[in-house]
């Protein structure tokens, strides 16, 4: 019995190529998640094969955290800019502020402003509790007034 030829060759590879296809296809019409549930499982065990399966366990823990803690910010900046604005949260559309980035630009700019008011008076009580100390204790070491 001679070898077969390449055409005759792709020819058989093709023809169960397509059987095995269409196998596939009927099995995955019978259970639609079944090869999802074998790729999810095959890497289940390759991950714990290879002792990686406590390691991305704490992974996916930190994952659920992090977006816990991106909503958390979320509403927190939502809040500044509620207060800044002197409205209720509610008011505050999430989607809307985020999209345009301007809840950190008017917080920003109402700290911005409120350091500038407050600014003055913080600069003069700073200079006078600093300052009136310290010319005080010059005072004390000069040679200029002391007696001897």
């Amino acid at each position: 019995m001679p070898g077969l030829s390449v055409s005759e060759k792709n020819h058989w590879k093709e023809r169960l190529s397509k059987r095995i296809d269409k196998r596939i296809e009927a099995i995955s019409a019978e259970d639609p998640n079944l090869l999802e549930r074998v790729k999810r499982d095959a890497h289940d065990r390759a991950m714990q094969s290879l002792n990686l399966a406590d390691l991305q366990a704490e992974i996916d823990r930190l994952e659920r955290e992090e977006e816990e803690l991106e909503k958390r910010e979320r509403v927190l900046n939502r809040t500044m800019l509620a207060r800044v604005r002197g409205v209720p949260l509610e008011s505050i559309d999430e989607l809307s502020v985020y999209q345009s980035g301007k809840h950190n630009q008017e917080v920003q700019s109402a700290i911005s402003r409120r350091q500038a008011v407050s600014s003055p008076s913080m600069t003069r009580s700073f200079t006078s509790s600093i300052c009136c100390p310290l010319a005080e204790s010059m005072s004390l070491w000069s040679p200029v007034g002391r007696s001897i």
